[in-house]
């Protein structure tokens, strides 16, 4: 199995609840795979991170990983924390967006 390209689909869930959130609160974002700025964008708008969101800055590096096929293979202990940290980004950011719902009309 290629558990890179697994590893890298965690990473863009990662990074696509992260941006959700930025889009919700229309701030402006570059385009980035780095977790670690986009953590940084949300604290500026004043939100507290949890330590289980920042450990998904590990993520980032499969953003690059699976684009180079001569990078050691991914093993599936590698992949199961991937999707672990991604699934905490994501039930944040859930739960960031539901706690501070806006008026969009």
């Amino acid at each position: 199995m290629r558990y890179e390209v697994l590893c890298f689909l965690a990473q863009q869930s990662a990074e696509k609840s992260l941006k959700a959130i930025l889009i919700y609160y229309d701030k402006p974002f570059p385009k980035t795979h780095s977790i670690g700025h986009l953590i940084m964008l949300l604290k500026e708008e004043g939100l507290s991170i949890p330590v289980a969101v920042m450990k998904a800055e590990s993520l980032t590096d499969y953003a690059v990983r699976s684009r180079y096929p001569e990078m050691d293979e991914t093993e599936k202990k590698e992949y199961s924390e991937a999707v672990k940290l991604a699934t905490k980004v994501f039930e944040w950011a859930k739960s960031v967006i539901r706690k501070n719902p806006r008026k969009l009309f």
